[in-house]
């Protein structure tokens, strides 16, 4: 499985960096977060990272290797083009993970039949060491998709419960429909 990533869209996603940020913060911000996925992601050697080239170093021809992830620079184009373009030349587009937050980006993958995720669900991934077994989907939340009759009359206890009509609740508070 390769993850496909919009490197800008993880810098923010992380919190790394502001779209006013300096081309020297940017460098860091890059340089950080490419450190964190070698030491974090659970196989670095899986992930190809596109960036803009807007505020890229002069010099980065082609493909490079920052330890174990994969680089690229989109220039003379934007990321999201260059990661469309991978997608539309994938010969095993199902074996691509496409990462970004971007609604094109990503309908792009679904067209090819791409797994797609959003940045946050790969951090998730990565924070957990889900990626160790390539999920077909991304990780599942901690959070229940739905709670007990038990875990409910608890929260009913504590906030009240509202009366049919509208009106206040047992403690008062107002309910409006």
């Amino acid at each position: 499985m390769t993850y496909l990533i919009d490197g800008y869209n993880l810098l923010h996603a992380l919190g790394m960096v502001t779209s006013s940020a300096t081309p020297v913060k940017f460098r860091r911000a890059r340089e950080e977060m490419l450190e964190w996925l070698n030491t974090a992601h659970p196989s670095p050697e899986d992930l190809l990272v596109i960036f803009d080239a807007r505020k890229a170093p002069r010099l980065t021809p082609g493909e490079q290797l920052v330890g174990a992830v994969r680089v690229r620079f989109a220039h003379h184009m934007f990321a999201d083009d260059m990661i469309e373009d991978i997608i539309q030349a994938a010969r095993t587009p199902a074996a691509l993970t496409v990462v970004s937050n971007d609604m094109r980006v990503q309908e792009a993958g679904r067209r090819r039949g791409c797994v797609v995720w959003r940045t946050d669900d790969l951090v998730d991934a990565t924070l957990k060491g889900a990626t160790k077994s390539s999920p077909r989907d991304p990780p599942k939340s901690d959070k229940p998709d739905s709670i007990g009759p038990d875990e409910m009359q608890e929260f009913l206890d504590a906030f009240g419960e509202s009366d049919d009509d509208g009106g206040t609740d047992r403690r008062g508070f107002g309910w409006r429909k």
